[in-house]
């Protein structure tokens, strides 16, 4: 523990600027491997910060510059305490809220959001650029299915609605979902939680496994219930997913009921620049949506040219953009 306190404490008190050009400087190309062995640390320790605390999935970042872990660790280290005493966030009423929101801002901004429809066709102008879409809608109100169109300079969806050669195959996932009657073991009856557990002390995975707990207090339970959500994921390497999942559904106790998903994972062939056509990446097994938070940054960047500042209020971004 001395150790891992001793490698750990710089971290916090550096500034952006620094974590970014003095440490880089300090681990001067060293991989992550090579900094543990120079801190000495034991197995366990570097697992917990690896997989715990900067979040990787698999053991491949100890052969990757050390400063990549160095910002992810340090991200951490910022996160908690900013929102109680965890370093994530998680919308009430599950995560339909977070489009919800987008719908309706982007309907104040001009945009339009889809959700639930067939894509029929993609439009492009003379220079190569999309322009609009054609989409099959079913309001659900008894009158069919219809067929509609809109313009737009520009379309963002994900491999289930851009299909084809705009995307490949990256693997697959499990993700296994279970009502609770009780919360889970250890937690201190914690209505949220969030579990990792490393490969490396899993039998025959090389990757991790995810588990998530949410009750009522996130609003995705019927209050005064008792029921709990858990939610177990991990990338499927084998011909029994199911197993895969096996030790981290033994961490929930006595399930009520359970659904197994399996689907394929996939990520774009292209990065959209070209014809403004944005494919983003599946979900992938994590629970803690890490990557996904990257993406829509990058995308941010490759769509406007410019990276997010979250310092910027919407006026000023659609200021600067027009300027």
């Amino acid at each position: 523990r001395p150790l891992t306190l001793t490698f750990m404490t710089p971290l916090p008190t550096q500034s952006e600027n620094e974590s970014k050009t003095a440490s880089a400087a300090k681990v001067n190309g060293k991989t992550m491997s090579q900094l543990f062995t120079e801190f000495s640390l034991d197995d366990n320790s570097q697992c917990f910060i690896g997989h715990a605390m900067a979040l990787h999935t698999d053991d491949s970042y100890l052969n990757r510059p050390a400063v990549e872990t160095i910002e992810a660790v340090h991200t951490y280290g910022q996160s908690v305490g900013v929102y109680g005493d965890s370093p994530y966030i998680y919308p009430l009423y599950g995560l339909s809220n977070i489009p919800e929101g987008f719908a309706r801002l982007a309907a104040v901004y001009g945009g339009v959001n889809m959700l639930r429809t067939e894509l029929n066709d993609l439009f492009f102008d003379d220079k190569g650029k999309v322009c609009g879409i054609t989409a099959t809608f079913d309001e659900g109100n008894g009158l069919g299915p219809e067929k509609l169109g809109a313009t737009a300079s520009v379309v963002i969806g994900d491999p289930s609605y851009l299909t084809g050669d705009r995307r490949r195959k990256t693997g697959t996932i499990i993700r296994s979902t279970c009502l609770l009657k009780h919360a889970i073991n250890r937690t201190d009856d914690a209505q949220s939680a969030q579990i990792i557990m490393p490969s490396k002390h899993l039998k025959g995975k090389s990757n991790d496994v995810f588990i998530s707990l949410l009750g009522e207090a996130h609003e995705v339970t019927p209050r005064k219930s008792g029921t709990y959500l858990a939610i177990v994921s991990t990338v499927v390497e084998t011909a029994d997913p199911i197993a895969e999942v096996n030790e981290g559904i033994a961490q929930l106790g006595e399930v009520a009921l359970r659904f197994d998903d399996i689907v394929d994972t996939y990520e774009p062939t292209a990065t959209g620049t070209e014809d403004n056509v944005f494919v983003t990446r599946s979900y992938d097994a994590t629970s803690h949506f890490e990557f996904e938070s990257r993406e829509v940054m990058d995308l941010y960047e490759r769509i406007t040219g410019s990276p997010l500042d979250l310092n910027m209020s919407m006026e000023e971004l659609q200021k600067q953009a027009s300027q």
